[in-house]
């Protein structure tokens, strides 16, 4: 079988695991974290083990964990070495995944990898040297990640194993927002540098159209300053105070009338440009 065949082969598996969970890959309805995260500046600044320190690592594996479960072959099972476990509020989703790719590409993963990651049980006599839990062959390790955002994870674990789909030649602009979003928080931003230019080229021209503020945050974690300035000047002028969300606690700005939230806004462009109401609606 060809390396072609091989990646058509696991994305097709791919497809099938959550097509059988009642949701495509492509279409997980999760919420992106909206915590702000370490970007890359700070993880070479800071050092990587401050970055990694900021994820939440489950290093109890998935006893008592009763979330469904789904099984990724990011990689062919024969290229696989590693297991890596995202668990979100929802389901817990492995991903079979190549070591070294992670630890090239992913200086905070790397640190996670070196000090959190367990080897699979096994026990040769009984199954073959696979593994007792997954029954992958014997020499997987795993890590288990506290991970919401499923679909951008899987996008990029994709793109560092140079398995991505054709979606993410056009992908909308919130899975664009998402995936910057998860960059940040593994220190992926210079593994993906090439895809950055297809997003960047596609949706430059939009951001200062309603529905694509976001982009202050993807600029600054791609590092765009091109229109980015416009974009905070335009705001500025069509947008109200800051305003707290009584109900659900999220702040917001209200641009031409209709609700904006800012969960994503980098705290500096809120604090310096953006004075908060102290009304709550």
């Amino acid at each position: 079988m060809s390396a072609t065949d091989s990646s058509s082969s696991a994305n097709a598996e791919n497809n099938a695991n959550f097509d059988h969970a009642g949701s495509s890959a492509r279409t997980l309805e999760a919420i992106p974290s909206r915590t702000p995260s370490v970007s890359e500046a700070d993880v070479e600044v800071n050092t990587v083990g401050e970055a990694a320190a900021n994820l939440s690592i489950l290093e109890a594996g998935c006893e008592g964990i009763e979330h469904e479960r789904i099984s990724i072959q990011v990689v062919t099972k024969w290229e696989s070495d590693f297991v890596l476990y995202a668990h979100s509020n929802e389901r817990t989703v492995d991903y079979a995944v190549t070591r070294d790719v992670l630890r090239v590409t992913s200086p905070v993963l790397r640190q996670l990898i070196e000090q959190n990651s367990e080897q699979y049980p096994t026990h040769s006599d009984e199954n073959g040297g696979c593994c007792d839990i997954c029954g992958r062959r014997k020499g997987h390790s795993t890590l288990h990640l506290e991970e919401d955002d499923l679909e951008a994870f899987l996008s990029l674990l994709e793109i560092v194993h140079s398995r991505a789909s054709h979606h993410l030649l056009d992908p909308d602009f919130d899975l664009v927002t998402r995936i910057a979003v998860a960059c940040e928080k593994y220190g992926w931003q210079k593994a993906i540098l090439p895809w950055k230019q297809i997003w960047i080229k596609k949706y430059l021209k939009h951001i200062l159209e309603p529905g694509y503020e976001d982009w202050l945050r993807v600029a600054k974690i791609f590092e765009i300053e091109e229109k980015t300035t416009g974009l905070v000047d335009l705001l500025c002028e069509e947008c109200s105070c800051l305003v707290r969300d009584a109900e659900s606690g999220r702040n917001f700005v209200k641009r031409k009338g209709k609700p904006v939230f800012t969960d994503l806004w980098p705290q500096e462009i809120l604090g310096e440009y953006f004075q908060r109401d102290i009304s709550y609606k």
